[in-house]
């Protein structure tokens, strides 16, 4: 063999088949630095998805609640074309007077005139205790809920109605037996429960002494003819009515949220919900605080003052309902689910305050 071919033999490079253990090592060490990497993304990104979800649930939450009671707020009062203070033309009492004694003109013949059926005030809440959540109750009659009297049978206790307008018989459709309802007219107003089925006979029937299955009942009315002719309407005045659903009582309170597995409480507030009427409105609200607020002073000198909203407020000579034009609100919203941070998980919470003024109250003295 000549020597040019060995060293040409020699220099000729070997096949390597796998790697080394450092390569392999290497390797693995890199593929973790970028697993980490992407699982510490997936992490991250998760939790701000999570924590945004949480967010958006609060500020929806927010403005659907916050929106259903400035629609409520500002209606309550409202009787129609009604005025719970007086009928000048036929009282011999001064609007000065009248002011000061707080009295309401509306009828109630109602056995139970009590939390919803106090119609005696157009607003009435409940102060919590300590810590603890008010409710707030708030009343008035709808235009879109009424159904125009023709006639009252004041022997055989019934409203006859006009229901030639689709929108009235819609109404009228929707009356039960037992329902609460109002007649109300530009010169009084009478609250009282249905004993009939108005869809079945096309009247509405208020006769006393008939108990609904909670055990209420229209009282035995002692007043004279000339209240029923101005519950139909006098001459010149537009007729009374029957006033139906949306007009009502509403109260706003905090209680078990229906998806809740446990107790409404402070150590739980994640099962805590907003409920209208005792049915769940909004859940995620844990806490529910009122105020009445008004002006005093002089005009040079108008001062603003908010006190604590229960009863014992709007009964007061110097602070009942015709003082009362605003009513502020305070919310605290959770995000229901907990939300994982460096610091663990934990719910988001947010509170907000908001002032609702009021269109319908009346006049106070000073």
């Amino acid at each position: 063999m000549k020597r040019d071919d060995l060293t040409e033999n020699v220099k000729k490079p070997i096949n390597q088949i796998g790697l080394t253990l450092i390569e392999l090592m290497i390797s693995m060490t890199l593929g973790l630095f970028i697993l980490a990497g992407v699982l510490q993304m997936y992490v991250t990104s998760s939790q701000n998805s999570r924590t945004n979800d949480g967010v958006l649930r609060i500020q929806e939450n927010i403005r659907y609640a916050m929106s259903r009671l400035e629609e409520d707020i500002s209606q309550a009062g409202n009787l129609g074309c009604f005025s719970t203070i007086y009928d000048q033309r036929e009282s011999g009492t001064s609007s000065s007077e009248v002011s000061k004694s707080l009295n309401s003109f509306t009828l109630n013949i109602l056995s139970d005139q009590i939390a919803e059926n106090d119609w005696n005030q157009a607003i009435s809440a409940t102060n919590g205790l300590t810590n603890a959540p008010d409710a707030l109750t708030l009343r008035y009659l709808s235009s879109l809920g009424q159904i125009p009297i023709a006639d009252i049978n004041k022997h055989k206790y019934r409203f006859t109605v006009k229901i030639n307008n689709p929108i009235y018989a819609s109404n009228l459709s929707r009356l039960k037996p037992f329902d609460t309802v109002v007649a109300a007219s530009c010169s009084g107003a009478m609250v009282f429960m249905v004993t009939n089925d108005p869809v079945e006979d096309g009247y509405i029937a208020f006769k006393p002494g008939i108990p609904s299955k909670y055990g209420q009942k229209n009282e035995l009315l002692s007043v004279d003819d000339s209240f029923f002719e101005k519950i139909v309407g006098r001459e010149g005045e537009p007729p009374g009515a029957i006033y139906t659903y949306p007009s009502g009582s509403y109260t706003y309170s905090i209680g078990r949220a229906a998806s809740a597995k446990g107790s409404c409480s402070n150590d739980n507030p994640q099962n805590c919900a907003l409920m209208l009427n005792g049915r769940e409105l909004v859940e995620g609200v844990q806490d529910f605080q009122v105020e009445f607020g008004r002006q005093f002073g002089d005009s040079a000198h108008r001062q603003l003052q908010f006190v604590v909203a229960d009863a014992g407020s709007l009964k007061d000579d110097r602070f009942g309902w015709g003082a009362v034009d605003r009513i502020q609100v305070t919310m605290t919203f959770n995000s229901i689910d907990p939300i994982p941070t460096n610091q663990g998980s934990r719910l988001i919470t947010r509170t907000v305050t908001k002032v609702f003024a009021l269109a319908n109250q009346l006049i106070g003295p000073e």
